[in-house]
């Protein structure tokens, strides 16, 4: 069996890309900080605590016991929105975490494996 075809004409590669460790390091550390001072806030708790019609306001009727079912309701999907919309921002944070390690480790690796290659040692 032939060997798979070489590409006629590869793309250029391009200018070197390189990763500002230091910087990445800050911005998760400045988007961590954000976002725990959001969570320090505890909205969904100011929400539920004051945004409910009281019963005296309700009353003990019908329409206001539906009324305090379709507040409560709201204040439910808007609770899980903002805690799912947290769990997100972390989710961002960690990934942009793991791709600065990533980049790190790979650089790295690529200065130990040019100071092994013959017996030039190049700046770390």
């Amino acid at each position: 069996m032939a060997p798979p075809e070489r590409p006629r004409s590869l793309p250029d590669a391009g200018k070197e890309i390189k990763v500002d460790h230091d910087k990445l390091k800050d911005l998760a550390d400045q988007l961590q900080k954000d976002l725990d001072d959001l969570r320090n806030q505890k909205l969904v708790e100011a929400l539920e605590d004051n945004a409910k019609p009281g019963q005296k306001a309700i009353g003990n009727y019908s329409a206001g016991q539906g009324l305090n079912m379709t507040v409560n309701t709201a204040q439910n999907a808007i609770g899980n929105t903002y805690d799912q919309f947290l769990q997100s921002y972390q989710k961002v944070i960690d990934a942009l975490r793991r791709s600065n390690q990533t980049h790190r480790d790979a650089d790295d690796n690529a200065k130990k494996a040019a100071n092994n290659v013959g017996g030039k040692r190049y700046a770390t």
